[in-house]
Parts: C-alpha cells; structure tokens; sequence
C-alpha cells in the first residue's frame, strides 16, 4: 500500500468566519482492525450470540422460577449481586430475556430466542 503524504490542515478564512480543516491520515489496515475485533468479540455461531456458562445457568433458573428475585439467584448460583445484574442486562439487551411486571410482582420471561438457545444447549448434552 502507498504510503499516503502527509496532509497539512487548511485555513480559510472570510470577513466574517474563520474556517480550520484537519485531515487525518488514517490507514485502511487500522479502521478495519478495530471494526473486525468488535464483530469477532461478539463470537456469533448460528445467527445467535453464543451464551457464556453462566448466562445459561441464569436462563435455567429464571425458566425453573420465573418469580425469582435478583438477590435470591445471586445467592444461589454464587455470584456477586453486581455481576448478576450485568449479565441480566446484558441478556435483555441481546434479546434473550425479558422481565414483565414491577420490582416485587414482577416476572422473568424467557423470549424465543432465550428458549431456542437452552433448548439447543440441552440438545448437545
């Protein structure tokens, strides 16, 4: 690949405005490189986001009990309350769990995908 020269910034300038342009000399090689990390740390297999462990572990409980508490499932799987409520958000927002209901009456809803990904993990046992 040409090595591109280096680009000088622009003045321009009129009685009234005064205009500054900073080109930045960006290789290809390192825009794609930051854009292919992201995409290959997302480890997608079948058109789903493959679950960590204990993501799944999560999913079993909250099908087993749908009206479990967040401190509850912390402490029964042995996790800090913190990390629990990380990788529930992170579940939601990928599409796997949902919750319906409030705080204290509320209850955890697998989606289909959620049931598609235990029913394929149960699958592979």
């Amino acid at each position: 690949m040409a090595k591109i020269q280096e680009l000088k910034p622009v003045f321009k300038s009129t009685p009234t405005q005064f205009q500054t342009i900073i080109y930045a000399n960006v290789d290809e090689e390192d825009v794609t490189k930051d854009v292919t990390k992201d995409v290959t740390k997302d480890d997608v297999k079948d058109g789903a986001k493959e679950l960590t462990d204990i993501q799944k572990v999560i999913l079993v409980e909250m099908q087993a009990n749908s009206s479990i508490t967040t401190t509850e499932l912390a402490q029964k799987i042995n996790i800090k309350f913190r990390t629990l409520q990380r990788y529930i958000s992170q579940l939601q927002e990928s599409g796997f769990l949902t919750r319906k209901g409030g705080r204290k009456d509320g209850e955890w809803l697998l989606t289909e995908l959620g049931l598609h990904v235990l029913e394929k993990n149960h699958q592979k046992r």
